[in-house]
């Protein structure tokens, strides 16, 4: 991995002063940080640090400029399958070859990991649509925005035909589901029919298969496609096709000629304006700040902008809306615009100049790479060529080093259009201009000697890469500590490390043994910076040395918990009530006793009726102090298998939900732990407890009793202890 380097192509920006597209409807910002850099021919990527009223916010865009003759874009799916596991969007952007990739659509998480809106690839469609906005290319490679409408006939030579409307989603719709390669599923399906293409009719196909009950789908060879029924009735209109019978098969779709499709939404801007849209997925995310992505279109079809805001980091960035998005999008001239599945899928990988792989440039909010179900890429479509520059980074982004340090360099490759270039490491020859202050060997390995300038190079037979500077300092200005989060639990380690800095902003690599750490209360640390906490809560105060500069910050070392409410009697208990999510869910929230006798508070519920996401709630306002981990509750579970979550509201009014147990497996009293993601805005006012439906088209009712819920702190109780919560308005 290479790390990004602003390049001629774009340093004009920089020098000019480049400036922030300001969004119509956002309070002015204020640039932090701008990094600019070409990726290949018509692509090139920005990376935004901006400073609002509300907190800080980090903006990726990669712009993509589509008449570039080497510019197309495709779509790719977790494995080249529909059902199966899931992918990170580097590992489908890599075996593309891709520039540059986002995440998708939304998909079945946890699931069957199939994506829920369209997927065409290379002409073919391999999932239907389900009405929200999707991302389409048409066969001319002009781009459209919108839903995307599919309309599948099986038709035989007499006439004959049946409408399919799932394609590699089996029961969705009217029973009937045709099946490709790409499928990667089961199905309890009562006739499966196989369909190969016909040789002698160009563009129909033979029925060679057809079987009653199977244990087992056929496997498809390329080229061929099953057409799956399930119920009395799709089994009756599927069974006039017989072994023999010469059919054909017709897509009709808007738009039409589609040859690579994904799915997203909502739309966020049409024809130049914010649209507040129907079908959105998650509606109730829409006034959220989240980690956001999206993409827009220009009015002439000529340039698509990708976008990636990360989120739910407060020191960092804290997110956006989605009409925010919207508003981000029209300012940097899209004319249409729409969001992708959002939150922790939230991703965008760009391939740096020389790289052979793509790298993630945001920072997921799950801390790592999520897996998801599809992506949107963008190729580099020009042959490979000969070596035409030679590229010199910095691995780490170090600028500057301190004396006795050393950093490694790295030397890249790139052809006339940009495509990467393989190099051999034994050809490649490093040299500085100034051995007194920094060598370096044949490896690369960089050697800070004494306080001063040099400029590297590397050469590659007839190439060399232009002059890189790097600084050598007796000691940085400033010096930081990473790798401790929230807490350290009792007896666990956290790796720490010091980051080195100038006044500049320039990071200044320290190698591991020129830091010297010390250590005062509850916890102790090495010579390498690997903090341990004691055995009991406390606090530990850490400092690092590197040259003059000092670092010291305070550790909290395990935890304790606070009572928020006992949920034990009727004063505590009369501050919740009921509500649910749709007119088919009945229930109530009483001081009704658990079958145990313990008084606790009763939840029950009787979800009837299908059709949409049905949940019981027990709702309350319950102010809670400081900052907490997480909270803890309590439960009497009745086994049937119901989603369990809470929620709260943050001091910006951000409502948000945590799940508790995916399925209440139990019976009997069980304590829960849910973890709560850092605040943008503390403290928070504890919203609701509630009952989700396992499956949309089961009939289910229950009880559940909740008691001691609590909110579990960082530290001993004596370091930070908020008062206990107290019902809010």
């Amino acid at each position: 991995m290479r790390t990004p380097t602003v390049l001629p192509l774009l340093a004009s920006l920089l020098l000019a002063g480049a400036t922030f597209p300001q969004p119509a409807s956002w309070p002015a910002v204020a640039v932090t940080a701008h990094a600019a850099e070409a990726v290949g021919p018509g692509v090139s990527y920005d990376r935004w640090a901006l400073q609002t009223p509300k907190g800080p916010l980090v903006v990726y865009i990669t712009t993509v400029i589509l008449t570039d003759p080497h510019v197309a874009l495709a779509v790719a799916t977790h494995g080249g399958g529909i059902v199966g596991q899931d992918e990170p969007l580097t590992g489908m952007a890599d075996r593309a070859h891709a520039e540059a990739a986002i995440n998708a659509d939304y998909f079945d998480i946890n699931g069957s990991g199939a994506p829920l809106n369209v997927v065409a690839i290379g002409g073919r469609f391999i999932h239907q649509p389900d009405g929200a906005a999707a991302l389409a290319v048409g066969a001319d490679g002009r781009v459209t925005l919108g839903p995307v409408t599919l309309r599948t006939t099986l038709a035989d030579r007499s006439g004959s035909s049946l409408q399919v409307g799932a394609i590699n989603d089996f029961g969705v719709n009217d029973g009937l589901s045709l099946l490709t390669p790409e499928f990667g599923g089961t199905t309890d399906a009562d006739l499966e029919i196989v369909l190969t293409p016909d040789t002698a009719v160009l563009g129909s196909y033979r029925v060679t298969g057809a079987v009653s009950d199977p244990q087992q789908l056929a496997q498809l060879a390329p080229g061929q496609v099953g057409i799956a029924a399930r119920g009395a009735d799709a089994v009756g209109r599927l069974s006039s096709f017989a072994s023999g019978d010469v059919v054909t098969l017709a897509y009709d779709s808007t738009p039409q000629s589609i040859e690579y499709a994904v799915g997203g939404g909502p739309m966020l801007l049409q024809g130049g304006s914010l649209v507040t849209d129907a079908a959105a997925p998650a509606p109730q995310e829409t006034d959220v700040r989240y980690p956001v992505t999206g993409a827009g279109i220009s009015a002439d079809g000529a340039t698509l902008w990708l976008v990636a805001v990360d989120g739910r980091a407060p020191s960092r960035s804290i997110g956006i809306t989605r009409p925010m998005l919207g508003s981000l999008l029209g300012a940097l001239g899209a004319s249409d615009a729409m969001a992708f599945d959002s939150g922790g899928s939230t991703e965008m990988a760009v391939r740096h100049l020389g790289d052979f792989d793509t790298s993630v440039v945001n920072v997921p909010s799950d801390g790592r790479e999520r897996a998801i179900a599809d992506a949107l890429l963008v190729l580099n479509t020009a042959p490979s060529g000969p070596v035409a520059r030679v590229l010199l980074d910095a691995v780490g982004g170090d600028e500057a080093v301190l004396v006795g340090s050393r950093i490694r360099l790295l030397a890249a490759a790139i052809d006339a259009d940009m495509q990467p270039v393989a190099v051999d490491a034994a050809s490649v020859g490093y040299s500085t201009d100034a051995p007194a202050v920094a060598t370096v060997d044949g490896d690369g390995l960089l050697t800070a000697k004494a306080s001063g300038r040099a400029y590297a190079s590397a050469r590659m037979g007839a190439a060399t890469s232009a002059p890189v500077a790097i600084d050598v300092v007796g000691s940085p200005d400033a010096l930081s500590i990473a790798g401790y989060g929230r807490v350290v639990e009792t007896g666990a380690s956290a790796p720490l490390t010091a980051v080195a800095s100038m006044k500049d902003g320039r990071h200044v690599a320290v190698d591991a043994n020129a830091v010297r750490w010390s250590v005062s209360g509850d916890g102790r640390v090495s010579a390498g910076g690997a903090f341990t906490g004691g055995d009991t809560a406390g606090v530990a105060s850490v400092t690092a040395r590197a040259g003059d500069a000092t670092a010291t910050i305070d550790i909290l070392v395990g935890e304790h918990a606070q009572p928020v409410s006992p949920l034990a009697d009727a004063q505590s208990i009369s501050a919740w009530r009921f509500s649910s999510s749709a007119a088919t869910v009945d229930g109530s929230v009483d001081a009704a006793p658990a079958p145990d006798g313990t008084r606790a508070l009763h939840l029950d519920y009787s979800f009837a009726g299908t059709g949409s996401t049905r949940a019981a709630y027990a709702d309350t306002a319950l102010a809670i102090g400081g900052e907490p981990l997480a909270f803890g509750v309590d439960v009497y579970g009745d086994g049937n298998g119901e989603w369990l979550r809470g929620a709260y509201r943050n001091a910006d009014g951000i409502v948000d939900s945590v799940t508790l147990a995916r399925r209440v497996d139990w019976k009997g009293w069980k304590t829960l732990r849910v973890d709560l993601p850092v605040q943008a805005r503390w403290p928070i006012v504890f919203t609701r407890l509630y009952a989700v439906e396992t499956r949309v088209d089961s009939i289910e009712a229950g009880d559940l009793w909740f008691r001691e819920l609590t909110a579990i702190y960082a530290g001993p109780a004596q370091a930070a202890s908020p008062p206990p919560a107290t019902p809010t308005s």
